[in-house]
């Protein structure tokens, strides 16, 4: 688990300890899910940290600059922020972008490579004889009833014979006479039974990808609140004047 302190106005689902489920199946010594995890960490660690930063910043700010109610300005929830504040919270920003993207290359990598892995577990050499064969398990396959198509492959699977799964695998659904579907859903049950560990890492590495893809929406939100932090004039003023240099480009 992460030492980083929880903060109450940070969304947890940004806090490094929200990838726990996925590092129960990445975290294996001598795993390239290992690394993953850890990577994946990096990543959240600098969102979370660097929206405590940010608001840290806003919050100092606004406390020695405080803006009372006013009845003639009931539109005015407080002050922008200074020119400072908001190019500092812009380098942030840059800096923790720079790094996010970073880590998701690389963990984008680290997915290429699993799912070969897999792919590679499904198949056999491509000999003549192993072409052969697969034709011929193809033909089968087309000759049965379809209720028995999917028996055979099953049974293969428990088995673990790979020649007859890479056959039905290895080429187009229709010549093996199956459905894409079908397909696809034995195809991750012979997975899971010949590359248990990477099939596993696999998955939870796409779900560890998208809780990052997550958190760095929020992560832009936040930001994009503070660099619209003001009045409503102000914002509605910036938003005319976008808005006028929009119309204008040709």
């Amino acid at each position: 688990m992460s030492t980083l302190q929880v903060r109450a106005d940070i969304s947890p689902s940004v806090h490094p300890d929200f990838l726990s489920p996925q590092a129960k199946t990445l975290d294996k010594e001598d795993t390239l899910g290992s690394v993953s995890i850890g990577l994946a960490r990096e990543a959240m660690t600098t969102l979370y940290e660097t929206l405590g930063r940010m608001a840290d910043a806003e919050k100092a700010w606004r406390d020695a600059n405080p803006s009372p109610p006013s009845k003639n300005y009931p539109n005015r929830v407080r002050k922008p922020l200074p020119r400072e504040v908001l190019d500092a919270a812009d380098a942030a920003f840059n800096r923790a972008a720079a790094t996010v993207d970073a880590r998701m290359k690389m963990l984008a990598k680290h997915r290429e490579t699993l799912a070969e892995r897999v792919d590679a577990a499904l198949k056999v050499p491509a000999t003549s004889a192993n072409l052969a064969n697969a034709q011929e398990v193809r033909a089968y396959l087309r000759s049965v009833a379809p209720s028995k198509r999917t028996t055979v492959i099953h049974d293969a699977i428990k088995s673990k014979d790979v020649a007859t799964v890479a056959a039905a695998f290895g080429a187009q659904p229709f010549l093996s006479g199956l459905e894409p579907e079908t397909v696809k859903t034995m195809r991750d049950l012979a997975a899971k039974a010949f590359a248990p560990g990477d099939y596993a890492q696999l998955g939870a590495l796409d779900e560890t990808i998208e809780r990052i893809r997550q958190a760095s929406e929020i992560f832009v939100g936040r930001f994009a609140k503070i660099r619209d932090g003001g009045s409503k004039r102000e914002h509605d003023a910036r938003e005319a004047t976008a808005a006028l240099a929009a119309g204008g480009a040709k």
